[in-house]
């Protein structure tokens, strides 16, 4: 790859500001141009205003796709920012897309993006892991708040931790809650937020939350994020830790993630 080629980069965007800080990453690492594909209902126009071309489009049209990243003549893509897995079943499909989801034995998210990453790749575009640009995000392993977690919080969350290993094949379960040894909420297509919101519901006061990538995870489109609205989710089911795994997970608005954690008592474990 030449030099110029090096200074370019091409964002698919799904929703959220990880599309917005993956452009101010780059810049920061010297990418002069960037370009992105959003996706109408998904991409947030706010968060991509920084980049020099947008081209948008919907959901589901993936020759379109694959049209358009050829179109840019830029050899580096990232795909950042959750696209719904819903809309598998809720927006029309072009013939590409459908005749890429009727050749997956297994039907989920990763097989579903794996699928899409090999097609790009098949163009002879090189998609790069989601937190390239943004390592800094990434912590370091360590408790990161005020107070450790308790020992019925270190049991629960090992119960997680091989939960979530144990039942990698079907690509559930990347957020698990856990109380006093009882499994109470598995992420399957809802989001964290709402698995730990449904936490609350089923068990009340004192979840532990554990949120790692399965086993061979694919992390060109998919790493594990935490947040402000995380920890906001948490406060509100009275759940009381949560777990990540260093370098295999994003903290967005670190010090505000962090105050809120240690204003309402709430650990916050990376683990090694």
């Amino acid at each position: 790859m030449s030099f110029e080629e090096r200074k370019k980069l091409l964002v698919i965007a799904g929703s959220d500001n990880y599309p917005k800080l993956v452009i101010e990453g780059a810049r920061d690492n010297g990418v002069e141009h960037i370009e992105v594909i959003a996706f109408k209902g998904e991409t947030n126009s706010k968060n991509i205003n920084e980049a020099d071309i947008v081209h948008w489009m919907r959901v589901g049209q993936l020759q379109l796709l694959l049209d358009r990243i050829a179109e840019t003549k830029i050899n580096e893509l990232m795909m950042v920012g959750q696209i719904s897995p819903k809309n598998v079943f809720s927006v029309k499909l072009d013939k590409k897309m459908k005749t890429l989801i009727h050749s997956l034995p297994i039907l989920n998210a990763h097989t579903i993006f794996s699928s899409i990453v090999k097609e790009i790749e098949g163009i002879g575009v090189e998609v790069i892991p989601a937190h390239s640009y943004i390592d800094k995000l990434m912590p370091i392993s360590g408790v990161l708040t005020n107070r450790p977690l308790t020992k019925n919080e270190e049991n629960d969350t090992a119960i997680g931790v091989d939960f979530i290993k144990a039942n990698s094949s079907f690509d559930v379960g990347q957020t698990v809650a856990i109380k006093s040894g009882y499994i109470v909420a598995v992420e399957a297509m809802e989001g964290t937020n709402k698995t730990i919101q449904r936490a609350g519901k089923v068990a009340g006061s004192g979840a532990t939350i554990v949120k790692v990538p399965k086993e061979d995870h694919n992390f060109k489109f998919d790493i594990p994020v935490v947040g402000p609205s995380t920890i906001q989710a948490m406060v509100k089911a009275k759940a009381t830790c949560i777990s990540l795994k260093q370098k295999k997970a994003l903290i967005f608005d670190f010090d505000k993630t962090i105050k809120i954690a240690n204003n309402h008592n709430i650990a916050i474990l990376v683990m090694e």
